[in-house]
């Protein structure tokens, strides 16, 4: 049914242009053959709307039409109105141009340089009026709504990519036009990616288009109503470069330029060469002095960039997603002595940590038999206690605090870069051991890097013979972990696909049906397994009301008379509470597998809503201890079996080990690396170095260092031994990472 909408449109098309061609006596009806010939150069007009009308039959054919009747109605009809405009443009334009003109004007060939000036700066401005509503228009989800001053920029660049591409064409329609369908086809990728993958173009991207073109045959591409407006848009851009071509035409008709001299039109190809180059220039400055992170104050939403786009404009965002990506090498940094300083860490540790009893019997007990590691990142899993119990008596996760942590290999605060969301920062830093304090608050490595390159805790347990599992109970694309996961060595990923029938519990499925595909993967093979689950049934927002009645908590903070945030806050809780429980349900699977499993367990950030309290009670304090506050999570190594140096069935922790006391803090890029060294296995010099460095610098994040004493610092802090040590880090953070996506 709704193939008939474009086939009507295209019958009147073809019957108007075959009609207007007989009006015209351009057919020559006693030769059949040359009529054929003649009707089908009447119809070069008409090609792409005439094409555009054959597709749009197709797609409906297909089945691959998303939009009403009524609405592939109006496209097709539009689509059909831009054939006839093209069809009488040149006697329009002609008309327009030629006509006579009353003035004090000297010379009929001013009135028409004049006219044709004027109708040339309106077509141009209305071609970069048409490549913006082509780029922006298809992926929309809701009406155009871009912030100021952002409109004006993203327009201005879209003016310069015109005008650089109007002037290499040496004023002809055909630059405009190729900038036309280049901004059409971006858009409509743009609306493939967000139906995919729920996500954006991002500069990233790039470096995996040989991926993407091997996976594009995989997926159904179906048309909405904003994708179809989009090509409307496209085709009225590429009618206005036609008529930009004919305004150029009738000009050099009516000029009657001389065209014997080589020297005018030598001068005539330098002239608009110059002006191509002054246009690609300040395109150039507009996209690379400007700090539009800066600027927006927030740059792009790497969780949810389509949002960023929308706002500011997909052309504005990639520029910011762009400037994101550079980094700056150490001060005087070197290669070679980036290589000498790795090796003197990695020997210092060999002749300290490396050579205690507790790790050399830890190395030969996971010879004998390497345990399985489960990873938990428990979403917005923190201990708000912390803010003196919430004035409200609130004591914090009860299993974590009294059964779990006090049995532990290790526990206590967990020093994060991010607070109410960033997930992916605090995985990053766990499975790389990079930290964020060399790479900067505002930046999603996830996002923004390809990773295939780096080092990483998957593909470390993969060489020692582990497999390696992902699980997050959620869009795969979710800061591109479908991409990230592979890049970084995991062998299968379990996404929401996995968990179709699986119970939810407020955002998502519930912890407890993750631990169960944890405990399922386990039981599936012998080989030792490396399973890393990122949880979602306590991430944000805390408004939305549906916590069970057996679930809710109902604290009072003193001095809070605002019902919705008392409201959040208890919403928050009753989630840690949940997930808490959940916990516990692991630990006692996990203890009785007749297997040796590692359990390394931590929150990836506060909730949002923590930050309003920290300010609320406590006001008068450092801006470091401030900050640093709300990016505390809370972690605890366990283990269901013995390492050596522990007693009983509740070990307290290894002997000989800086990190073994409870309540010790620590940052997620050293996570890793204490846990390896826990249980014997096999460092990398990078893990060594860092294992020494966290006796200077015992938690690094985003925002500060923190001392041996627990005293936090800023990230330039000019204390000698932190800024050394942090000097030091920082090279060898550039040697193994940075460097290899830089």
């Amino acid at each position: 049914m709704l193939a008939v909408a474009p086939f009507v449109g295209l019958l009147i098309l073809v019957g108007l242009a075959l009609f207007m061609q007989r009006k015209a006596s351009l057919i020559d009806s006693s030769a059949s053959t040359s009529l054929i010939k003649q009707s089908l150069k009447g119809l070069q007009p008409v090609a792409l709307p005439f094409a555009a009308l054959i597709c749009l039959v197709c797609l409906c054919a297909a089945q691959l039409i998303s939009v009403s009747f009524f609405e592939l109605l109006l496209i097709s009809f539009g689509i059909c109105g831009i054939g006839i405009a093209q069809l009488k443009l040149p006697n329009f334009l002609s008309q327009l141009i030629n006509a006579p003109y009353a003035s004090s004007i000297r010379s009929n060939k001013n009135v028409i340089f004049i006219r044709c000036t004027c109708i040339r700066i309106l077509l141009i401005a209305s071609i970069v009026g048409c490549c913006f509503l082509t780029l922006e228009t298809p992926y929309r989800t809701e009406p155009m709504e871009i912030f100021e001053p952002y409109l004006y920029i993203q327009t201005t660049m879209i003016a310069l990519v015109v005008l650089t591409a109007y002037f290499v064409g040496q004023q002809r329609g055909v630059g405009p036009r190729i900038c036309v369908w280049i901004f059409a086809c971006i858009g409509l990728a743009q609306y493939f990616v967000w139906q995919f993958k729920g996500t954006t173009i991002l500069p990233t991207d790039l470096f995996a288009l040989g991926t993407a073109a091997a996976v594009a045959g995989g997926y159904t591409y179906v048309f909405n109503t904003s994708a179809l407006i989009g090509i409307v848009w496209a085709l009225i851009g590429n009618l206005l470069c036609t008529a930009l071509t004919e305004v150029r035409r009738i000009l050099l008709r009516a000029s009657e330029r001389p065209t014997v001299s080589k020297f005018p039109r030598a001068v005539h190809i330098l002239a608009h060469t110059s002006c191509a180059l002054l246009c690609f220039i300040s395109l150039f400055l507009l996209c690379s002095i400007p700090n539009y992170t800066a600027m927006t104050g927030e740059g792009i939403n790497y969780f949810y960039p389509i949002w960023t786009y929308q706002h500011y404009g997909s052309m504005l965002s990639f520029v910011m997603g762009v400037q994101d990506l550079s980094l700056t090498e150490p001060t005087n940094y070197s290669s070679s002595e980036a290589q000498t300083l790795l090796a003197s860490y990695a020997e210092t540790y060999d002749k300290t940590h490396g050579s205690t009893t507790s790790r050399q019997a830890a190395v030969e007990q996971f010879a004998g038999e390497a345990p399985s590691i489960v990873v938990v990142m428990d979403e917005s899993f923190a201990d708000l206690s912390i803010y003196e119990g919430m004035h409200a008596g609130y004591e914090g996760p009860h299993y974590f605090k009294t059964e779990l942590a006090p049995s532990s290999v290790a526990s206590g605060s967990l020093s994060v870069s991010v607070l109410g969301g960033g997930t992916c920062n605090t995985e990053f830093e766990f499975l790389t051991g990079i930290s964020m304090a060399y790479l900067g608050a505002g930046k999603y490595p996830y996002a923004i890097y390809d990773l295939s390159e780096t080092n990483a805790l998957p593909k470390q347990l993969s060489s020692m013979g582990y497999e390696t599992t992902a699980i997050h109970p959620n869009l795969a694309s979710n800061w591109k972990r479908d991409d990230i996961y592979e890049q970084i060595g995991f062998d299968t990923f379990y996404s929401i696909e996995s968990f179709s029938d699986a119970p939810t519990l407020h955002n998502g499925v519930t912890n407890r049906a993750t631990y169960d595909k944890v405990i399922e993967v386990l039981n599936s093979s012998e080989t030792p397994q490396f399973i890393f689950d990122v949880t979602m049934q306590g991430h944000s927002n805390y408004d939305v009301g549906n916590i069970p009645d057996n679930l809710k908590l109902n604290y009072e903070p003193e001095g809070i008379s605002d019902t919705d945030s008392i409201d959040q806050l208890n919403e928050y809780l009753s989630c840690v509470q949940a997930s808490d429980e959940d916990l516990q349900y692991l630990v006692e699977e996990l203890s009785k597998l007749d297997k040796p499993v590692v359990l390394v367990y931590f929150g990836d950030h506060q909730p949002k809503l923590s930050a309003t309290y920290n300010d609320l009670w406590f006001s008068d304090e450092s801006d470091e201890l401030h900050a640093q506050r709300t990016h505390q999570s809370i972690y605890a190594i366990w283990t269901n079996y013995t390492l050596p140096g522990q007693t009983g069935s509740s070990p307290t922790g290894s002997e000989n080990n800086a990190f073994s006391s409870a309540n010790y803090p620590i940052s997620p890029n050293y996570l890793a690396a204490y846990m390896l060294e826990s249980i014997g296995a096999p460092l990398s010099d990078y893990q060594k170095a860092q294992l020494v460095m966290k006796e200077t610098i015992p938690a690094i994040n985003a925002f500060g260092i923190m001392d041996s004493n627990g005293n936090w610092h800023s990230l330039d802090t000019t204390e000698t031994s932190l800024a050394t040590t942090f000097q030091d880090l920082s090279w060898l953070t550039w040697l193994e990472f940075t460097s290899k996506v830089a």
